[in-house]
């Protein structure tokens, strides 16, 4: 899995990054997500103990650092649009319209080929 923050993962609330790829209980998730059993979206940190705001205790017991975030946009078929990519020269952000590809809202995914779709 990858440990360091690809290219425009997000900062997390306190200003950490996300780690790209996670696992928890036995599934993997990316970046930002929200496992069974919680409310709001997480993510491990990628700086580890590297970022001194990251949170470290959860139900009273000190875990790896992690901390909260918000989630990436969504395709049609599930997949989590990169938070920041290129085409064409031009930086977009999550879903969005692209001369390339006409009025069809797209981006590049997180999960790369590992998303059907």
């Amino acid at each position: 899995l990858n440990a360091y923050p690809a290219k425009g993962e997000p900062k997390t609330q306190r200003g950490c990054h996300c780690q790209g790829a996670w696992e928890y209980e036995g599934r993997t998730y990316f970046v930002c997500d929200t496992p069974a059993g919680f409310t709001e979206p997480w993510c491990p940190i990628a700086e580890g103990d590297d970022c001194p705001n990251a949170l470290t205790k959860r139900d009273g017991e000190t875990v790896p650092p992690y901390d909260f975030c918000t989630p990436p946009d969504l395709t049609e078929q599930g997949c989590k649009c990169l938070y920041e990519w290129k085409d064409e020269g031009v930086t977009y952000n999550g879903c969005a319209v692209t001369p390339s590809h006409g009025a069809t809202p797209w981006c590049y995914v997180l999960e790369g080929l590992q998303c059907a779709g």
